[in-house]
């Protein structure tokens, strides 16, 4: 790929760059510094080192970098380095570019399951009577049970667990009785969720999860929780049943919401937290336990 067609992509997506002095190089593979040769695009998220004793294609530096020799070739200036290095990523390795669909002989499909065009199901996946979008892919061991919705262009990796029942329960007599759950979960499109991931299906309404979401890996959702459009949920992360996560928040590692809370949008919540209580304002930094607002 020409380092010429990497910008006119960037371009498209709406990223700015300056580049002093251009030379259209074949751009074959991304590296770091130590790897790179004359066809490696590479990227300096912080501080670009002043000079470049090393072959590269091309490198992606902070705006206003200050280079030792002003006349190196190909030094790409961008806001963000890392950004502009994953959109380029994204054209070496795309995802969703599968051309026909794959049902792999060692998965169990339930028959009146209902899958999307293009659909990859790996070995070891069990579907119940569920529904899977276009261009979806279901890695192995994923147990997806009934009354479940997957949209398209989602990602769901190896040993996810999407539909089993959650806890709800009452006392009676000493012990305990379970609420059946009667309801599914809805996961809406470019939703991608990580090895081990557990999503409970809802009592009398679904659980959702809203388009664009990332769910990491061993995190558990309970019973009802709605989380909104693009936010991300780090590894080990627990949001209880009931919870609402407005859009575009970042739930830290290790994250506790207890049940029936509310987070507004934008609001991050620092690894390890323990969120016990609603919080209506949008774009808070909540850290602690308990958790409260940093200022």
């Amino acid at each position: 790929m020409l380092l010429t067609q990497i910008l006119n992509h960037l371009e498209k997506r709406g990223i700015p760059y300056y580049v002093a002095t251009l030379i259209d190089t074949e751009i074959m593979r991304i590296s770091v510094p130590a790897e790179s040769d004359s066809n490696s695009i590479l990227f300096f998220n912080r501080d670009a080192p002043q000079a470049l004793p090393f072959l590269y294609g091309a490198c992606f530096v902070r705006n206003n970098t200050t280079l030792r020799d002003s006349s190196l070739r190909n030094v790409i200036q961008v806001e963000n380095p890392r950004l502009a290095i994953i959109l380029v990523a994204n054209l070496f390795k795309p995802y969703f570019s599968q051309t026909e669909s794959y049902l792999s002989p060692r998965a169990i499909i339930h028959p009146k399951a209902k899958l999307g065009k293009n659909v990859i199901v790996m070995g070891g996946a069990v579907l119940g009577e569920c529904s899977i979008g276009d261009y979806t892919i279901i890695h192995p061991n994923v147990v997806i049970y009934d009354g479940v919705e997957i949209g398209s262009f989602c990602q769901v990796d190896a040993n996810a667990t999407l539909g089993a029942e959650g806890m709800g329960t009452e006392r009676y007599h000493g012990s305990r009785v379970r609420f059946p759950h009667f309801s599914g979960i809805e996961i809406k499109d470019n939703v991608f969720i990580e090895p081990n991931a557990t999503i409970a299906r809802g009592v009398l309404t679904p659980t959702v999860i809203e388009s664009g979401c990332m769910i990491g890996a061993r995190v558990g959702i309970g019973h009802n929780a709605h989380i909104d459009q693009n936010t991300q949920v780090i590894g080990g992360t627990i949001v209880c049943g009931s919870v609402t996560v407005g859009k575009s928040c970042f739930l830290g590692a290790g994250c506790i919401l207890r049940d029936n809370i509310t987070i507004a949008d934008n609001i991050n919540v620092g690894m390890g937290a323990v969120v016990t209580k609603s919080f209506y304002d949008p774009c808070l930094t909540l850290a602690g336990i308990p958790a409260h607002i940093l200022t």
